[in-house]
């Protein structure tokens, strides 16, 4: 069966019992937004990934790209 993964960005809440939800509606697992060009910073990100892993034991994290690969890169990094 394949696996399900929730895209979450700073839209979606940030609280456990969000995930909680999510993981009754059959989601295993969760990806987080966390920047997107090189400006944005996902507010919520910090929260949503540790609240998503207390749920599922595990969190993707993922860049919004743009077109400018490297200085994107080192802004995801960083």
């Amino acid at each position: 069966m394949p696996k399900l993964a929730a895209d979450v960005a700073v839209y979606q809440s940030k609280s456990k019992a969000f995930f909680e939800k999510l993981k009754r509606y059959g989601i295993d697992s969760v990806m987080v937004k966390l920047t997107e060009g090189t400006t944005y910073v996902n507010a919520s990100a910090s929260e949503q990934v540790s609240n998503a892993y207390q749920v599922f034991g595990t969190v993707g994290a993922y860049h919004f790209f743009h077109g400018n690969g490297l200085a994107e890169a080192k802004y995801f990094l960083a």
